[in-house]
């Protein structure tokens, strides 16, 4: 896990940024037992062209999952769906396959939570 500065610094944010980033989904910030920290789980970063970015693909699959708590979604987000062939969302996305079978795994969640 990722300090608050830790992202800024590597994602070179700054604070309005970085809560419109957390806002938006776009990336997961963890709030820790005191109630007061925030952390940043590193599954959701690469580097890219010598420098450090959320997976896209991942940003995207949390991005429709940001209306639920971001411990729900770092949950799923690490655990194996038979949608996604056995994989869990992160295994997916590191192993390079396709967004949109994300996508709609994504929205499969969203209908079953909603009901």
């Amino acid at each position: 896990m990722w300090s608050e500065k830790k992202v800024r610094s590597t994602l070179e944010l700054n604070d309005r940024e970085l809560r419109e980033m957390c806002n938006a989904g776009q990336l997961l910030g963890l709030t820790a037992a005191d109630a007061l920290t925030i952390r940043y789980p590193v599954f959701q970063f690469e580097r890219h062209d010598a420098t450090v970015r959320v997976k896209p693909a991942l940003a995207a699959f949390m991005t429709l999952l940001s209306y639920r708590d971001p411990w729900t979604t770092a949950i799923v987000a690490k655990t194996p769906a038979p949608e996604l062939d056995g994989l869990s969302p992160l295994e997916w996305v590191n192993l390079g396959h396709d967004e949109r079978s994300l996508r709609d795994y994504a929205h499969i969640l969203r209908a079953e939570f909603e009901r």
